[in-house]
């Protein structure tokens, strides 16, 4: 035992003062002149260098940042210029597991704000399941930036995951962006930031990637919700809402579903909404001319639609989407009542497309709040 431990010293010893040594040479360069030395080391063959990638993080992290925390946006674009500075350090050549925590510290002995040193650190979290999440804002917005700009560009040259082959760990990236995203309450869109990451390019297929990337969070977002234990159907009847709401938002509208499932009008509702998806159009129709209707049901269904569409507008402005549900229950015995005594395939053209026309506004309407043709 005697022999091992001396052996051991012997060994840890000598890792020490190679670590000695290379934080001491570290420390006389200052890590913002190192940002040069980015441009001599290639990210990706296809991508550009580490400065490529640093510029950037910083054009993402200066978008989300805008909008977020503007008072914290100075604190944000220097940690961007810094987080890919200390790759290029002795330290992290030696032992590459310390990448941004060597960093952090290297920016706190310069001086730097506690915020700045910290997002060096939390850039690269979460690193697995369970893991933590960034605390700051700023190291929230470098680590989010980092991640969408690696997944824009993987998908870009056509590197993406595939099966169990995942080998830029894109899958991982993408859980990360959610869970920061949903835990910070961010209020942008997964379509807003596939958009403004994109823009570092000059991309020819833009329509195609953007479906693609979408597609991709989608499946990220609906795997990461049933572990959470939301229902499949609840899941899916939201998912259309990744282009346009903030991710937490959507996680709100789960949990008031969730909740207005418990409701005694929700089976009836629900099928009322499904009569109306049943037969909603797939083509252009003209806007709805009050002047065309012929029987009391469709006006009355027209009548209780503007003033149903006004409430729910009020309640979706205040994120009140229990409210937004409940106001829809109103419009539940109108659209009974119109199918069971219009008929809508009316012989007169003009009168049949008007009627469809009614029939595709609720359903406008409806989708504002969920998909309810995906609902059980």
């Amino acid at each position: 035992a005697d022999t091992v431990r001396k052996g051991a010293e012997r060994v840890i010893k000598a890792r020490f003062e190679d670590a000695r040594f290379y934080f001491e040479e570290d420390t006389k360069t200052p890590l913002l002149k190192r940002l040069e030395g980015l441009k001599n080391v290639v990210f990706h063959d296809r991508l550009g260098s580490l400065y490529n990638k640093t510029e950037r993080i910083k054009a993402i992290a200066d978008f989300i940042s805008s909008r977020v925390c503007p008072n914290k946006k100075d604190e944000v674009i220097t940690a961007a210029l810094l987080s890919k500075t200390d790759l290029i350090t002795g330290i992290v050549r030696e032992f590459p597991e310390l990448q941004g925590i060597i960093g952090s510290y290297y920016a706190h002995r310069e001086g730097y704000h506690h915020s700045i040193c910290q997002a060096l650190r939390e850039q690269y979290i979460p690193q697995h399941p369970g893991d933590a999440l960034p605390e700051t804002d700023t190291g929230a917005i470098i680590s989010i930036s980092d991640k969408i700009d690696n997944i824009t560009s993987f998908f870009m040259i056509g590197l993406v995951p595939t099966g169990s082959e995942d080998p830029f760990a894109l899958r991982r990236q993408a859980h990360g962006i959610i869970l920061i995203a949903i835990k910070m309450k961010y209020d942008i869109a997964i379509y807003e930031l596939l958009e403004v990451s994109m823009q570092n390019y000059a991309i020819k297929e833009k329509a195609q990637l953007m479906s693609s990337l979408l597609k991709f969070f989608e499946q990220r977002v609906e795997y990461i919700f049933q572990n959470e234990g939301y229902k499949a159907d609840v899941i899916a009847s939201l998912l259309h809402f990744i282009e346009s709401l903030p991710l937490y938002r959507i996680k709100e509208r789960l949990d008031t579903l969730l909740q207005f499932k418990d409701d005694p009008d929700y089976d009836s509702l629900l099928l009322a909404i499904k009569r109306v998806n049943n037969i909603a159009p797939k083509y252009k129709v003209p806007p709805v001319n009050a002047n065309l209707f012929k029987q009391d049901e469709e006006k009355f269904l027209y009548e209780k639609l503007q003033k149903v569409n006004k409430e729910i507008q009020s309640f979706l402005k205040e994120h009140d989407y229990y409210s937004a549900l409940g106001a829809l229950r109103n419009l539940k015995d109108p659209i009974n009542s119109f199918f069971d005594k219009v008929l809508v395939m009316d012989k007169d053209e003009e009168i049949k497309l008007n009627r469809l026309s009614l029939i595709e506004e609720v359903q406008v309407l409806t989708q504002q709040i969920a998909d309810f043709s995906k609902l059980a």
